[in-house]
């Protein structure tokens, strides 16, 4: 039988595709690289780092607030004072009064060094304590009665009448404009600057003893007194009546008294030559007391920012301390043999020193 062989012609053709070609990958780009952040503690110790050099570089350039002694200005001529007693700046450091020994208290143009006035009290004895009120407008001088004076026009205010006729031996303006007054009879009288009238009866003290000075706390409740047996004692301005503690300590007299600007310590001068810091709270002394005058302290003040002392002595010489560390900064030598007051301006730029003429000292820092 024969095999029939169709070579394949049974078979229908077949269908071509049409070849495709794969497609051509894209060429791979590169990634750029990733930034690598710190972490954000990183970014913390970065930034407290940086402050740390600039704090650094600040206080080595940055010129220091703290007073490191005075440089004399000028001395102004006795403004008819002759021994000057007491001196005290104007609440924006552009005038100065000045009092002492022939009763002419002289007001001063501080930046022109000249007088501008006299005022013609009519004491029988030295001025014995100046004092501006708070606003500037007002001087008020002792030596006798209370006097008030207008810085203006140089005129006389009414006058107070009072008990106080002779003895009165410190002046002190509290921000309220209360006046406080001390005497050699033991007493201590408040008066009403705007009134100009005792606010009441007088505190008595002592029986039979000296009130040497007296002076506000800051706030303007309390009164501190310096006794002439050695004794500071503090009362309620309201209530007149003993604000609780007394502060023994001084080997006689204590002469002066400053209040710091806080309220807080107390600064007393003695006539044992001596000046001792007190807590107000505690109603103790802070430290040992600050000596080196030969002879009695006359009167302490604190710098306006309270971290600078000054007082004045019997040997000739102010002298300045620096409260935080206790040591004395500078010794100044003014004309005469007695400095008998001292005096910060409110500014803090200058001080001001009693005795037989008036010194101006530029403080320096």
């Amino acid at each position: 039988m024969d095999v029939l062989d169709s070579g394949g012609a049974d078979r229908p053709p077949r269908r071509r595709l049409p070849r495709r070609r794969p497609p051509r990958p894209e060429p791979l780009r590169p990634e750029p690289p990733r930034r690598k952040l710190p972490p954000r503690a990183g970014y913390v110790l970065l930034v407290v780092a940086v402050a740390a050099v600039l704090a650094t570089v600040v206080r080595a350039n940055w010129p220091s607030d703290t007073i490191t002694g005075a440089r004399l200005v000028t001395t102004l001529g006795d403004g008819g004072a002759g021994i000057v007693r007491s001196v005290a700046f104007s609440p924006d450091s552009r005038r100065l009064v000045t009092g002492g020994d022939t009763r002419l208290p002289t007001l001063w143009d501080v930046a022109a060094r000249r007088p501008l006035r006299t005022f013609e009290v009519d004491y029988r004895l030295p001025v014995s304590s100046v004092a501006f009120s708070p606003d500037g407008r007002t001087v008020a001088f002792v030596g006798g009665p209370l006097q008030l004076w207008d810085v203006a026009t140089g005129a006389r205010r009414t006058g107070p009448v009072s008990g106080q006729a002779i003895g009165v031996t410190a002046v002190a303006f509290s921000r309220a404009g209360r006046i406080a007054t001390s005497d050699t009879g033991g007493s201590v009288y408040l008066w009403d600057a705007a009134t100009r009238r005792a606010t009441g009866p007088p505190i008595e003290v002592y029986d039979i003893g000296d009130v040497l000075d007296v002076g506000f706390s800051p706030d303007g409740r309390r009164i501190a007194t310096a006794g002439g047996d050695g004794v500071v004692e503090f009362y309620d301005v309201e209530t007149r009546r003993p604000a609780g503690g007394e502060l023994i300590g001084h080997e006689g007299p204590v002469l002066g008294v400053s209040w710091s600007p806080d309220g807080t310590t107390l600064a007393t001068a003695g006539s044992d030559g001596t000046v001792r810091l007190w807590s107000v709270a505690d109603r103790e002394p802070i430290g040992d007391p600050l000596t080196g005058h030969a002879g009695s302290v006359y009167e302490v003040a604190f710098s306006p920012d309270g971290r600078t002392l000054a007082t004045a002595g019997e040997d000739g010489t102010a002298r300045l301390w620096d409260v935080g560390d206790r040591d004395r900064l500078q010794v100044l030598r003014g004309p005469g043999s007695a400095v008998y007051d001292v005096a910060f301006s409110p500014d803090g730029r200058m001080l001001a020193t009693a005795g037989t003429a008036t010194s101006l000292w530029e403080l320096r820092r």
